[in-house]
């Protein structure tokens, strides 16, 4: 059975900001439709504490899980490993006390291997990167679609696709590249990701979510067929830990 990850982002990222209003109330769409359905995925914030559509997220009560978003202005090489062990530690304590556990960093550049072993011992389990960060210190511009591990038993994984809205012939065709993409996952029997932008389907999809809600039904489809699991980042992560520790004794005991 393949396993789909399905993470929202909450703050603008690829295009201009919407008003708050209307990103508001977009987010509240997207929580009360996927929540409805029943799935739990993981939302994306730089500051889950204050931001409304977490809580509303947290409210609905059906395993949604909270990542915490890495600031351009204090991730990256070029800010320093002390910069970044400073705000994210910042971030990360503010939000258990709120109540809000992390276990999942989201970076939108690079993340480089200096950090892994902070964020182990934080108890960060996986990053979801549109940049890679290799353990032999190689990057790239993009890391390939699906899941690995870095190092410290750290996993990274990328979007197979990401939704974020338009007119109603680009939302067709992004809803159909998508259904494509989940079932390549599930022939190949492997991990995917999709990335859901809110900000952005708040300012091109007037409200409808057509997209969104075609890929919905495909993947309740495939569920009711037994094919595919979909869950938050931290449930898939840990959903492959175990087989992958049991295939490492496996190999053991062959060698033996």
């Amino acid at each position: 059975m393949a396993l789909l990850s399905i993470s929202v982002d909450l703050e603008p990222g690829f295009c201009a900001a919407p008003s708050g209003e209307t990103l508001a109330w977009a987010a509240r769409q997207l929580v009360d439709l996927l929540s409805g359905e029943g799935h739990a995925v993981t939302w994306v914030a730089s500051d889950p504490v204050n931001l409304q559509a977490v809580g509303w997220a947290i409210e609905a009560n059906c395993g949604h899980e909270v990542a915490l978003l890495a600031g351009a202005d204090w991730s990256g090489q070029a800010n320093g490993r002390s910069r970044f062990a400073t705000e994210f530690l910042r971030r990360k304590q503010r939000a258990e006390r709120a109540g809000i556990s992390l276990t999942t960093l989201a970076v939108g550049g690079e993340n480089p291997r200096e950090h892994f072993e902070l964020l182990v011992r934080q108890g960060i389990t996986a990053i979801r990167a549109d940049r890679s960060a290799e353990p032999n210190g190689r990057r790239h511009r993009a890391p390939s679609p699906g899941i690995g591990t870095l190092r410290y038993g750290l996993w990274q994984l990328s979007a197979d696709v990401r939704l974020s809205g338009g007119g109603w012939l680009s939302e067709c065709i992004a809803a159909r590249r998508i259904c494509r993409t989940i079932d390549r996952r599930i022939a190949a029997g492997i991990a995917g990701h999709l990335a859901i932008d809110a900000p952005a389907l708040a300012a091109r999809s007037n409200g409808k979510l057509s997209a969104l809600k075609t890929v919905l039904r495909h993947i309740e489809r495939r569920q009711r067929e037994g094919t595919l699991q979909v869950g938050t980042i931290a449930a898939t992560v840990a959903r492959l830990a175990p087989a992958r520790t049991s295939r490492s004794a496996q190999s053991i005991l062959r060698a033996a």
